[in-house]
């Protein structure tokens, strides 16, 4: 009897580690495939030109929202 219970706990301090780890990664992956991801971006400003009487005005445009930034300036 003592030499079966020797043997079942030395089978089973063998395969206890290899049972919890693999159930840890399966939580891991199954939790980061379900979550989706959210990355913040920048907006994409830039100037926009224009050429009225012979002057080249620019302007700060934020393609991203679709807005003007500030006023027209004169460059020359």
């Amino acid at each position: 009897m003592r030499k079966k219970l020797t043997k079942f706990l030395l089978l089973f301090a063998l395969v206890t580690p290899f049972a919890v780890n693999s159930a840890t990664v399966n939580a891991e992956t199954t939790f980061a495939t379900d979550t989706p991801r959210i990355e913040p971006r920048r907006p994409i400003i830039e100037y926009r030109y224009k050429l009225v009487k012979g002057y080249v005005y620019k302007r700060l445009y934020d393609a991203t929202n679709d807005k003007w930034l500030g006023p027209w300036i004169k460059i020359n």
